[in-house]
């Protein structure tokens, strides 16, 4: 039988790699749209709920309008 994690623990990543954004991009310039990507992906496939991005809305808005990579 394989186990799978609960939902929470899924979500507490995913906010875990959205709160270090900044940093990771000092080694991945394109995190932010690599990270949207996955996050849009994890939606469709319910891993996330639908929710997330806006239970997280103040990580994301923070980073993505701070982030020049991603504003060009």
């Amino acid at each position: 039988m394989v186990a799978y994690p609960d939902d929470n623990v899924i979500s507490e990543a995913f906010t875990t790699i959205l709160n270090n954004l900044q940093d990771l991009s000092i080694d991945i310039p394109d995190v932010s749209v690599l990270m949207s990507k996955f996050i849009g992906r994890a939606i469709n496939d319910n891993v996330l709920p639908s929710d997330f991005p806006e239970n997280n809305n103040s990580v994301i808005f923070f980073y993505f309008s701070h982030n020049n990579s991603f504003n060009n």
